[in-house]
């Protein structure tokens, strides 16, 4: 574990270090890989999308095996996944060429086809705000909690609750010190380094999600050898 959780966190930290290298040296290339729906915001979304399908058929496949708690888990995980990476590209509006209706214009914020810019949005308890809480909750509290602590642990195996793995955490926290950082700094327009953060936690996402499928597999092809 010691090991994974080591290479996690450099292979992490490297990716972070090139792009604010290309921040700093090439602001251009920083500026066309985080425009919108474009880059980076869009292999977000890819990525979201791919790992909540992954999750939405392990769901299933939980649900056919009996394990109802672990599907349901997953399945609204699954859901979440789809659902933020729908939002991140507006529901496909500007790969589809669709125009945004009226009354929606009026109380989005960028005038796009999704919920997370309308205006009762801004302000503290903004999406982005809400996406990095729930990052700092499942992808770096529950895990370290749950290993430092058995009883957490067994608690949440009792209940089938699908845990980010301990070795994934470095990549959250990373994602989370780079956007606060670049901002304390003032390097370019803030919401640039909010795109590269949330491109990270689509693949942390995306890795849990491959990880829980290889482990799901691996413990049908044990149950099917017995």
């Amino acid at each position: 574990m010691r090991m994974k959780i080591m290479f996690s966190t450099c292979a992490t930290g490297i990716a972070f270090f090139i792009f604010w290298a290309i921040s700093l040296h090439n602001a251009e290339l920083y500026s066309s890989l985080t425009n919108e729906s474009r880059g980076v915001e869009l292999l977000t979304a890819i990525f979201y999308i791919i790992a909540g399908i992954i999750l939405l058929k392990q769901g299933y496949d939980l649900a056919k095996s009996g394990k109802i708690n672990a599907a349901i888990f997953i399945f609204l995980l699954g859901l979440f996944f789809i659902f933020v990476g729908g939002e991140e590209e507006s529901w496909g509006q500007w790969i589809l060429g669709l125009s945004t209706p009226e009354n929606l214009k009026s109380i989005n914020a960028q005038e796009e086809i999704n919920i997370h810019n309308l205006k009762i949005f801004s302000g503290l308890m903004s999406p982005h705000f809400i996406l990095n809480m729930f990052v700092v909750l499942y992808c770096i509290t529950i895990p370290i909690f749950e290993e430092l602590f058995k009883p957490i642990q067994k608690f949440l195996h009792k209940i089938s609750f699908p845990s980010i793995p301990l070795f994934y955490t470095p990549i959250f926290i990373l994602a989370l010190v780079y956007e606060k950082a670049m901002w304390i700094i003032g390097a370019g327009e803030t919401w640039r380094h909010t795109e590269i953060t949330e491109f990270f936690f689509a693949c942390g996402f995306l890795a849990f999600s491959l990880t829980s499928m290889l482990r799901l597999n691996s413990q049908v092809q044990h149950f099917t050898q017995k």
